[in-house]
């Protein structure tokens, strides 16, 4: 019995041990294995690292000659210059063509220019015949022969460059270039003398306004008109139709109806009672 239990105990051993041994070498095996591994992966990239090196090297030109490492500084330098260069060719051949595009443009614009400066028929006749109108009337202002009086009424606000006076609807004092003559809305207002209009405009203290010259530096002024059919340039008799008289402006609303009459003369303001007759 006890040489039996021995027995067993001995090939229990025996396996055991067997089996120790197998779990070992596949151990070894392992171990042997992942060495393997890492000594190819380490090869793998001292290989890689050679190659990078080599590549590097071979783009630096390191393991060139020294004639040849010459030789491709040189073309280097040269490719270089070239680049920096390119730019300005560039640049000159831009500023370039702006100003050979330039050139027909300039040509247009001295021939428009010499067009331009010559008159052409319909104004040489235009000129002529205002020429002809003004040489024929010889706007040449009489002082002693006087002025019509424009429309017929009282003068609100007289002619004062002296001394300021009173205006009602600004309720203030100031100085006043011209009369206020009083006439109603739609009135026909006619010119004092004969003359030529110079101007017709909007101004926010007289309204419409026509300045019309009556020769020997002498101007009519005209303020808060309406229904003016004529145009600069237009000869007027005297005793004609120019305007009719409008609303008054903001400017005289207390004064009611009324025409602002100025006489200039070498365009200083003097007083109209001295020529309206």
């Amino acid at each position: 019995m006890r040489s039996k239990k021995k027995a067993f105990y001995k090939r229990r051993t025996v396996l055991v041990a067997s089996a120790l041994c197998a779990v070992a070498a596949l151990g070894l095996a392992g171990i042997y294995k992942m060495e393997t591994a890492k000594t190819r992966q380490e090869q793998e990239l001292v290989n890689w690292e050679e190659t990078e090196r080599d590549v590097i090297r071979a783009g630096r030109g390191d393991d060139m000659q020294p004639e040849a490492k010459q030789d491709k500084k040189a073309s280097l330098v040269e490719r270089e210059e070239e680049k920096q260069n390119e730019p300005e060719q560039q640049e000159v051949v831009e500023s370039a063509q702006p100003q050979e595009a330039a050139l027909p443009d300039m040509a247009g614009t001295v021939d428009e220019t010499i067009v331009s400066s010559e008159p052409t028929t319909s104004q040489t006749d235009d000129q002529a015949a205002q020429a002809s109108v003004q040489n024929a009337i010889n706007l040449n202002f009489q002082p002693e022969n006087g002025m019509k009086w424009p429309v017929e009424g009282n003068v609100v606000l007289d002619y004062s460059m002296n001394q300021t006076i009173y205006f009602p609807t600004l309720d203030q004092y100031k100085y006043n270039p011209a009369i206020a003559i009083q006439s109603e809305c739609g009135t026909p207002v006619i010119a004092a003398a004969a003359g030529v209009i110079e101007s017709i405009e909007q101004k926010s203290e007289t309204g419409l306004t026509m300045t019309i010259d009556i020769g020997n530096g002498y101007q009519l002024v005209y303020g808060q008109l309406a229904d003016v059919a004529l145009s600069t340039g237009s000869y007027v008799e005297a005793g004609s139709r120019i305007a009719t008289i409008a609303e008054p402006s903001i400017y005289y609303q207390v004064e009611g109806d009324n025409l602002y009459f100025q006489v200039l003369k070498d365009g200083t303001s003097v007083d109209p009672l001295d020529y309206l007759k």
